[in-house]
């Protein structure tokens, strides 16, 4: 499954509603709109009792999410907690601080690898149940397991904070522009003013992708549109119905940066792949960290007649070259080991820059 992006929030743990979900429209649902046909046997074979292992025979990446789950899965741009993403990297918990969050504000600014909440480790947990652990108010002690550094433990007071899309933030005395998602109608426009803002800074423009699930597919596009000509083909998407349409970069104002490097690594997906592919294949971007995780298919969320919902796959993406970069991922061109994504020291060396 792909790196669960969960944002560390007042959430009790999900629970599943005692109504079966309705099976028939989920059926009718994946037939007519996956981009590639499902197996009739396959769809035949959901059942309520274990929903969420059939839809992924069928779909790997389908979810379905009875009502007040999808309410709190769709409320998790803000609350109180340690504010920061909890992903996993090589099958390990990895906290995301948020820039306005109460770990960054302990000047926890880079991704960290979670050794242990209250003194208990979260070794062979699954994500969701060291988000449980992460819950609730007041101060928790954190093990931590910086990148270049020594095991840190934090005592952090849960609080109050916000997410936003893109971030700015200094690490080794150098500005870097934090993707952490692509959200529609909002992301273009703060990366664009980002840029502007940079204009005066020495090169590369390092855009951090590590933690970035992904997002809106087309904003992702426009987003990359902003570093190349007008006219150039950005993508081509399938739907279910077979129709293949093509998006080039719009005209309008573009900021012109300077090359960026473009940090990535397992936690990079979906609409962040194709961001990243876009920028590599033109060869205005230089990849640097690990392979991505291998994604380029969109979701949608599917409002159903009990008032439940079914994310599904709706879309396939090809890159410019037509290349599809579902279960293989983007590889970097230049690779870091798995210590080295996590030690933005070695990540800048390997920019070509010096912290």
């Amino acid at each position: 499954m792909p790196p669960l992006w969960i944002c560390l929030l007042l959430w009790a743990p999900l629970v599943a509603q005692a109504a079966d979900p309705p099976l028939a429209e989920i059926r009718a649902a994946l037939a007519r709109l996956l981009p590639e046909p499902p197996a009739e046997a396959a769809l035949a074979g959901l059942d309520g009792a274990d929903l969420d292992a059939g839809l992924r025979r069928v779909d790997p990446h389908a979810r379905w999410f009875p009502t007040r789950d999808h309410a709190r899965e769709r409320g998790a741009e803000g609350g109180i907690g340690v504010g920061a993403a909890l992903v996993a990297w090589d099958g390990r918990p990895v906290l995301a601080p948020y820039a306005e969050g109460p770990l960054a504000r302990l000047g926890a600014v880079a991704p960290v690898r979670l050794e242990s909440v209250d003194g208990t480790t979260v070794a062979g947990l699954s994500l969701a149940e060291v988000a449980d652990r992460l819950h609730g108010t007041g101060p928790v002690r954190l093990g931590l397991a910086p990148g270049g550094g020594p095991r840190l433990d934090l005592e952090v007071v849960r609080g109050p904070y916000r997410t936003t899309s893109v971030e700015l933030v200094e690490t080794g005395g150098r500005r870097l522009v934090r993707l952490r998602g692509f959200v529609a109608h909002e992301t273009r426009g703060y990366l664009a003013d980002t840029l502007g803002g940079l204009t005066g800074d020495p090169p590369p423009l390092i855009l951090d992708l590590r933690d970035s699930p992904g997002g809106d597919l087309y904003e992702a596009m426009d987003c990359a549109a902003l570093f190349l000509p007008e006219g150039v083909l950005l993508a081509q998407v399938r739907d279910g119905r077979g129709e293949v349409r093509s998006y080039r970069a719009p005209a309008g104002p573009k900021p012109r940066p300077v090359p960026p490097v473009l940090w990535v690594g397992p936690g990079t997906a979906s609409a962040a792949e194709v961001f990243a592919g876009i920028l590599q294949h033109y060869v205005i971007a230089t990849l640097v960290g690990q392979r991505t995780y291998g994604k380029c298919r969109s979701q949608t969320d599917l409002g159903l007649s009990d008032g439940s919902v079914l994310r599904l796959t709706n879309r396939m993406v090809l890159l410019p070259d037509g290349r599809d970069c579902t279960g293989e991922g983007l590889s970097p061109d230049l690779e870091v080991d798995g210590n080295g994504l996590l030690d933005e020291a070695v990540l800048l060396r390997a920019s070509g820059l010096d912290p």
